[in-house]
């Protein structure tokens, strides 16, 4: 019972090429995660990324979800997932909010303006699925990289959005409500990745990653804590050309991070050091060590992702999914008798 209330108790899920793996790990006061259970079946029912079956990959990720409430003796109330789009797209956006009363910019003032360029990013076919600040402008003139008490007459946001096909992402939100999983909260696996490989002191530097995987190869410009550049292709014979590509586009950064399903087992100077000058090194997870393969990355990675947007939900949010069916059962009876 004090681990299924415990805030500190994290439940990720990850559907693979190969194999749909569920985790639920416990913070520990240093910092580092405690695996109490897991689970891990053979993947069917999605190809590429796409749910093709949904019965099928309902059976996947609900036995893996079993196998790892047994293990760990914890209900899966809230579970974060890992999301990848074939058709996914990276977005910039723009919007601004006039400020009232003396033109101190407020928190409020900063949610409005973000909630005006989400507004104007959004189109009926497609679902936000990550969005982060790149920027502030204050009245048309002046950059500042955290507005809230600066002063002015109109705040303006820069954006960078990630978006997948509305479609894609319900059909995934449908599949966690035939597991009977109350909250599942998705997180796109390039974010995953960089906090699975970048110390949390270097996630402020500029880095670029390849997440080379059997079935995509995620491109991610990562710096001061953010996604700035994405990009996501299926894995083939022309990966090496992509990382060069995506590496000229980005300022040409001195080094690549290379992780995931195939890291390991591709030869990289081989196939990446010919076409591009620069050091490419696997980098491995930084988590648990049953979790410490290359090919771990972004499931070691969601759990620190999971862990720092419980951190953020209001206390009352956490213990929502915990406390449902009691509150639904004491309703009725106050209902039945009073």
């Amino acid at each position: 019972m004090n681990r299924l209330f415990s805030r500190k108790t994290l439940c990720v899920t990850d559907f693979g090429a190969e194999t749909v793996i569920a985790v639920c790990a416990e913070k520990k006061a240093d910092g580092s995660f405690h695996l109490l259970g897991g689970g891990e079946v053979a993947a069917d029912g999605v190809e590429r990324g796409r749910i093709v079956h949904l019965g099928d990959a309902v059976e996947c990720v609900h036995e893996a979800i079993r196998k790892a409430e047994k293990s760990s003796g914890v209900k899966f109330r809230a579970v974060y997932y890992n999301l990848d789009d074939p058709g996914m797209e990276s977005v910039r956006a723009q919007g601004s909010q006039s400020i009232s009363g003396e033109g101190e910019i407020r928190r409020s003032d900063v949610r409005r303006a973000r909630h005006t360029a989400l507004r104007l990013a959004a189109h009926f076919d497609k679902s936000v699925v990550y969005a982060r600040e790149t920027g502030f402008l204050i009245d048309d003139r002046d950059l500042v990289a955290s507005p809230v008490g600066v002063f002015g007459r109109k705040l303006g946001v820069s954006m960078h959005l990630l978006v997948a096909g509305a479609e894609h992402f319900g059909m995934w939100q449908k599949l966690f409500y035939r597991c009977q999983v109350p909250h599942a909260i998705p997180v796109v696996s390039a974010w995953s990745t960089a906090y699975g490989i970048l110390p949390k002191e270097d996630r402020r530097k500029r880095s670029l990653i390849f997440d080379w995987g059997k079935d995509f190869l995620n491109g991610i410009l990562f710096e001061d804590g953010a996604i700035r550049d994405h990009a996501l292709w299926l894995t083939d014979e022309n990966a090496p050309s992509r990382i060069k590509a995506f590496w000229e586009k980005n300022g040409s950064p001195a080094e690549i991070l290379v992780t995931g399903d195939l890291a390991a087992d591709k030869n990289l100077a081989d196939l990446i050091q010919p076409a591009i000058p620069v050091p490419a090194r696997v980098a491995l997870p930084l988590g648990p060590a049953k979790l410490g393969e290359a090919k771990y990355a972004s499931l070691a990675g969601l759990l620190h992702v999971a862990d720092e947007l419980e951190k953020q939900r209001p206390r009352t949010s956490r213990g929502r999914h915990a406390f449902a069916s009691v509150q639904e059962r004491v309703t009725a009876f106050m209902q039945e008798y009073f």
